[in-house]
């Protein structure tokens, strides 16, 4: 069994929760939940940059594999919400509305952006599909030069990234095009080359840095305390918490602390398929307050989302295990002795 990052593994619960509670609706205070996405481009990137030490393999190999890992559990989870589309708009007697839906499910099974099942929504299609070309393009040029990207492409292309999006919004949360620019997609390769840079700083400072621990720590506590802050702030902080957000993944890197074993590992392994099948639960969730017209606030939301992040977890354990049996039973047929 691989060590793991301890530090990392905590993130990965905490920011997929705010995600996962963002996109419910019923948490007041959570304002700009959406930052929280930053977190996995950058780590993102900085793990692309340390599978290309490992492997040094062609892109094209690269995004195999990664969609050779990902795609079955995407698929799965965008059948789960089209069967609950289908039923709720049975429901609403909105049958012929179904056709339109089955061929947006078309566009979901082709990764395409803003046009499947999840149109109206922040959908894991849109993650997917940025990490997936976006990815595809860093680990490109990384592996053509890679000492030219590291110290000139990657930081013009993170300087002009941030500076365009931000000289549109004050929010980083723009969805379509800027000027024939598609935002998300941009958003995503600014965060993965700020993840290529990162890995190379923290290469070069990291035996120098770790003599000092505790205040790695308190660095570390300073960023995770600004990032909540600038969340919960009616207004958009969105330029300012980038900041925090690259210092607490250097720092967990630096100053990282290793485990075989954690409680909470069970939980951070599963965040992936969380995220995936968390819509289709707060789509169900949301449907059921718009039927009984009931409004949530102060404790009973407290205890609707807790049921809500409970009820995420139980499914997301239940896709995985079934797509897992189905990975296994078609190798197990397609094997060649």
């Amino acid at each position: 069994m691989k060590e793991k990052n301890c530090d990392i593994e905590l993130l990965r619960i905490l920011f997929t929760t705010i995600v996962m509670l963002h996109h419910l609706g019923i948490v007041p205070f959570l304002h700009h939940g959406y930052i929280s996405v930053e977190f996995f481009f950058i780590l993102s990137g900085y793990l692309l940059h340390h599978s290309y030490q490992i492997h040094a393999e062609t892109a094209v190999k690269y995004t195999l594999r990664k969609l050779k890992r990902f795609y079955p559990y995407y698929i799965a989870s965008a059948i789960g919400i089209l069967l609950v589309k289908i039923v709720v708009n049975i429901i609403q007697g909105g049958v012929k509305a179904i056709p339109v839906l089955l061929m947006r499910a078309v566009s979901e099974s082709l990764m395409l952006q803003s046009t499947g099942i999840y149109i109206s929504n922040n959908s894991p299609m849109w993650y997917l599909t940025t990490m997936i070309l976006g990815g595809y393009f860093v680990y490109y040029l990384l592996r053509l030069k890679e000492d030219f990207y590291c110290k000139f492409i990657a930081p013009i292309t993170i300087l002009i990234s941030y500076s365009y999006i931000f000289s549109e919004s004050d929010t980083i949360e723009i969805w379509g095009t800027l000027s024939g620019i598609y935002i998300p997609l941009l958003r995503a390769i600014a965060g993965l080359n700020v993840g290529v840079v990162i890995y190379c700083i923290v290469v070069k400072v990291r035996n120098v840095c770790r003599e000092h621990n505790s205040l790695g720590k308190v660095i570390q506590i300073i960023s995770v305390l600004s990032i909540l802050g600038g969340i919960v702030m009616p207004q958009s902080v969105d330029k300012y918490l980038m900041i925090p957000i690259v210092i607490l993944v250097m720092g967990c890197f630096i100053w990282e602390r290793k485990s075989l074993h954690k409680w909470y590992f069970l939980v951070a392994d599963n965040t992936f398929y969380m995220y995936l099948t968390h819509f289709t639960v707060a789509y169900i969730f949301n449907f059921y307050l718009t039927v009984t017209n009931t409004n949530l606030s102060g404790v009973k939301a407290i205890i609707f989302a807790v049921i809500y992040m409970f009820l995420v977890y139980i499914y997301s354990i239940f896709l995985k295990n079934i797509v897992d049996i189905g990975i296994k039973k078609f190798n197990e047929a397609h094997r060649v002795d």
